[in-house]
């Protein structure tokens, strides 16, 4: 018996899976006909669960109210009391529903964090739990949160591989020649944009609506390894998936993701027959460049995907002179390690603890299925980074876990990626930044999302918003890049370009808690930024915060005056429960910005040297109390190993400039 039937009209359903996805979360089960299976009878099976589901949402919109299936659906379920309306978009109503009260989500972009979605789907509950007992009614069960790197203390080479801080740029960007003419250049410009894919989604044409896991895991294979083409920009996989489940004409997806083709296809898997058709269209014309398809028995998936990835490049290659794909190294042959990989992979990223134990247990079955598999081995070292930081008891295992998963890395594939990301990491977390930055430009192709984090921890901050802005450019429908420029910007001096990364992550419904401080942070460092724009961005971090520490709760209420709040953030920075990275982050630029320098630069070195943090970038803000000036200050950059390896490579932060042979001087 499902708990929720969702009726809606069939051009609403990329809306309707955004709402369904939403239910699942929320530990609810959902019927709707996308998962109804082949040579099912459709009125029988619709009709059952209409009549056992506990609530029936209807998506109301300008093609829903004209279609006669969901206006029989939604009288059915007004005369059994199991209908909970909502908009999705401005429309007018049946008549007959005109009067029944009708959420209006018609703005809401699938955050599950927003406050109109927890009101409407409370509202849901109270339908799905009205015939449970005190007793068995269900609790309600917790929003899915994304792991938010300021509220907890780990060492950076796990929040730089578990993506907490790590923005995985995938482009490579192109570097035009200069030309003795407009007519030169605009010809280079043209070439470049043709030279642009995205792969969109595989569509799941196989019976188990279970193998869409593998249709993705498939599109996400092919689109890594086509990156990989010298000269070809591949749009990076969260704008390419942005479209999943979406019958957008080619020529407007082109535009969106400003590419001039792409790479779309379908996946049918029948045990262990596999047929794929991929297609290469160009998204000026809408035109098919190639079409092609591949009837195969799964017994090497990867180098199916291999093949697939050079008949396209082959095409690309005729059109655009692009190279051919050099794939990397890691895969398996082992069909049931593969798909135990692709399940482990499709839970990654999550907080809940059943959900990590769940990812971590089918990755270490694929490794022992094919204990040579190193992709895999690295994408448990990846979910076993997550227990450590959200398993309480876990964490000594886990550790001595990751270490083997990094041998056998090193071992099976040791000029991986991967491989050079983790040396790279560790390098950082011992403050050897030369050996982290050798070792990242070693790779033929460096990750610019990991060298973005290493120029920012090391203050060379308008290059890294260079890197991110490229990143943006190739993914523009991505958080990642906005997050980390909202995080950069304000450092440079560049108060507008941060409000225009915020606008953009809220626009796409992305606000967390580390959005929030962010964009909080941002505001205090702006001389004059009045305190009422202040208080109102505070006590929407607040909303956020689950435990907020009580120095946050007691400053929203003062932020004009200075001499109590000076008084409560002295106490905090004493005080035992804040001897951690994240609160002593904040205290600092508390302390600074109610104008205490000294008291700021000592939760700065507690943080720094006393707790080993390597992740440094905050040093760099533009501390209202000029901190950067202060001889202090130097004294900390010499002992974080900074002052060596600018001397060493002559590389220096924006902000600090040698004097003479041995000295120099910050501002």
């Amino acid at each position: 018996m499902p708990d929720i039937f969702l009726s809606y009209s069939r051009d609403d359903q990329a809306i309707a899976r955004r709402f369904a996805e939403g239910f699942e979360l929320a530990g609810l089960s959902v019927w709707w006909d996308a998962a109804l299976n082949p040579g099912e009878a459709y009125d029988k099976v619709t009709e059952k669960a209409l009549e056992e589901a506990k609530a029936v949402v209807v998506l109301w919109s300008k093609k829903s109210v004209d279609s006669r299936w969901v206006r029989s659906e939604a009288t059915q379920a007004n005369s059994t009391g199991t209908l909970v309306p909502v908009m999705i978009e401005s429309c007018k109503r049946p008549v007959m529903f005109e009067l029944t009260h009708t959420a209006d989500l018609s703005g809401w972009k699938g955050d599950t964090n927003d406050p109109a979605w927890q009101t409407f789907l409370a509202g849901v509950r109270r339908f799905v739990d009205k015939d449970a007992s005190p007793q068995t009614a269900r609790a309600t069960v917790p929003v899915k949160r994304r792991f938010n790197p300021l509220a907890i203390a780990i060492p950076l080479s796990l929040l730089l591989i578990t993506g907490a801080v790590l923005l995985w740029v995938k482009y490579k960007p192109s570097v035009l020649p200069e030309s003795a003419t407009q007519t030169a250049a605009t010809a280079n410009t043209q070439a470049a944009r043709e030279a642009t894919l995205a792969v969109l989604p595989f569509v799941n044409m196989s019976s188990d609506p279970e193998q869409e896991y593998f249709a993705d895991g498939l599109s996400e294979e092919l689109l890594n390894q086509l990156a990989q083409i010298p000269d070809l920009r591949v749009t990076a996989r969260t704008s390419s998936f942005a479209f999943k489940g979406k019958n957008q004409d080619a020529r407007a997806i082109g535009n969106a993701l400003d590419v001039a083709n792409i790479l779309e296809g379908s996946v049918r898997k029948d045990g262990t027959k596999l047929k794929i058709t991929a297609q290469l269209i160009d998204a000026t014309t809408g035109t098919h460049l190639f079409s092609q398809t591949f009837d195969r028995e799964m017994v090497d998936i990867f180098r199916i995907q291999e093949e697939i990835a050079k008949s396209v490049a082959s095409s690309l290659s005729v059109k655009l002179g692009v190279g051919q794909s050099t794939l990397g190294k890691g895969g398996t042959t082992n069909v049931e390690a593969y798909e135990k990989y692709l399940r482990g992979m499709a839970l990654k990223g999550e907080e809940k603890r059943e959900t990590i134990l769940k990812s971590v247990q089918l990755l270490r079955e694929a490794v022992a299925l094919d204990p040579t598999f190193a992709d895999a081995w690295g994408q448990l070292y990846v979910a076993l980074s997550f227990v450590v930081v959200f398993v309480p008891g876990e964490q000594v295992a886990a550790r001595r876990e990751m270490e083997e998963a990094r041998n056998r890395i090193n071992a099976l594939a040791p000029n991986s990626q991967l491989a050079l990301n983790l040396r790279a990491a560790d390098f950082m977390q011992h403050r050897q930044w030369g050996e982290a930055e050798r070792t990242m430009l070693s790779s033929a192709k460096p990750d610019q999302g990991l060298y973005s984090i290493l120029l920012s921890v090391t203050g060379r901050t308008t290059e890294a918003i260079a890197i991110l802005e490229r990143g943006w450019r190739a993914d523009p429908l991505s958080a990642s890049a906005d997050v980390y420029l909202l995080l950069l910007n304000p450092q440079a001096g560049h108060a507008r370009q941060a409000q225009d990364a915020y606008e953009r992550i809220k626009e796409r419904g992305g606000l967390n808690g580390y959005v929030a401080w962010n964009q909080l942070r941002a505001l205090m460092k702006i001389p004059g930024t009045p305190v009422a724009v202040i208080e109102a961005q505070f006590r929407e971090y607040l909303k956020f915060e689950d435990q907020p520490m009580e120095l946050d709760v007691f400053l929203v209420e003062r932020l004009g005056d200075r001499k109590a709040a000076l008084e409560a953030i002295r106490k905090a920075f004493d005080h035992p429960d804040n001897q951690n990275i994240s609160r002593l982050h904040r205290i600092t630029h508390y302390a600074d910005y109610f104008g205490d320098r000294d008291l700021a630069l000592a939760a700065l070195r507690r943080q720094m040297i006393d707790l080993s943090s390597s992740y440094v970038t905050y040093m760099w803000e533009p501390h209202l109390t000029g901190i950067r000036t202060d001889p202090r200050f130097k004294v900390l950059v010499r002992e974080l190993g900074l002052a060596d390896y600018y001397r060493t490579s002559g590389k220096w932060s924006d902000y600090c400039k040698p004097v003479g042979k041995d000295d120099f001087e910050c501002r």
